[in-house]
């Protein structure tokens, strides 16, 4: 964190201190009712002072990570000329997973395929349509390449909304996948190494 930034957080920090303090003092002599507001306000402040300081140290953290070195590279992809109703029985029910990456015969990533918008199907036209038809296209898809850092990832899936970065070669074969949760876990676990003087992996 910078030392502005770091200044910054302190004296929010100070002054929501500063405002439940006052707030215990006003309950304690004088107006119940405004010493609650006051310490309410000074509670919310503390709150986002706080949350933006570990957001901020977190972009920092992730900033050095790239997508390639936490990817999982074990994930199962779907082929998008089986009907719907071949995709519930083969994949979804199967390996009971709500989501699937769509690839071609050479790995080319196509899109992803989902539990809820196959279900939003009528059950009639599961039969005849396939996964190309459904699954939500590669365009409205996060993707990066392995050399893309964490901090990217974390600005994409914002905009996407689909809590998935897709990791894909010049060639757009998909090489593996990060969630929120590799994001948030790899993010933690390094702070924890620097928070005890450790160099970060």
């Amino acid at each position: 964190m910078t030392g502005l930034t770091d200044t910054a957080v302190k004296i929010g920090i100070a002054i929501s201190y500063g405002l439940m303090g006052l707030g215990f003092f006003v309950i304690l002599t004088s107006d119940f009712l405004s010493g609650i507001w006051l310490l309410l306000i000074g509670w919310f402040l503390q709150s986002g002072a706080q949350s933006y300081k570990y957001q901020y140290e977190l972009t920092a953290i992730l900033s050095k990570v790239r997508v390639g070195d936490i990817m999982n590279a074990a994930f199962i992809a779907m082929p998008p000329e089986i009907t719907l109703q071949e995709s519930q029985r083969r994949y979804f029910s199967t390996y009971m997973k709500s989501t699937f990456p769509v690839t071609d015969a050479g790995g080319k990533l196509l899109g992803m395929v989902t539990l809820k918008r196959v279900m939003d199907i009528d059950e009639p036209k599961r039969e005849r349509l396939t996964v190309r038809e459904a699954m939500i296209p590669l365009e409205e898809l996060a993707v990066m390449s392995a050399n893309g850092k964490g901090d990217e990832a974390v600005r994409k899936m914002t905009r996407t909304h689909n809590g998935k970065i897709f990791v894909c070669d010049a060639d757009g074969r998909l090489l593996g996948m990060v969630t929120k949760t590799d994001l948030l876990n790899v993010a933690n676990e390094r702070q924890e190494y620097m928070q005890r003087g450790l160099p970060s992996k």
